[in-house]
């Protein structure tokens, strides 16, 4: 996708696989998601505003002396034809449907 000059783009680097990706945008969708070559395009409202979401895959991370390896990625959000506000309730709900319960 070129990039509008008034886009939004938000960095993420998430600890998730392409499937737990594609599941989660799943999620946040309501819908199974066309994804192709990591890219994922959403209809964001009425106003015909669009977010392209990008999974790319990073080297794992090791912890705990090697003992557990993390998969790692870089997730991009380009919000275009979006407002600063409808932008921050986007990724505010992308963050609850990719976040997953620890303890």
């Amino acid at each position: 996708m070129s990039q509008p000059a008034d886009a939004i783009v938000i960095e993420k680097k998430m600890t998730l696989t392409a499937a737990e990706f594609a599941k989660s945008m799943a999620a946040f969708v309501g819908e199974q998601v066309q994804i192709v070559n990591g890219r994922a395009r959403v209809s964001t409202g009425e106003n015909g505003s669009v977010a392209e979401v990008t999974y790319v895959p990073l080297p794992s991370r090791r912890i705990g002396g090697g003992l557990l390896e993390l998969p790692q990625a870089l997730v991009t959000i380009t919000l275009a034809g979006m407002g600063a506000l409808d932008a921050e309730a986007f990724v505010r709900r992308f963050d609850i449907a990719f976040q997953r319960g620890g303890g």
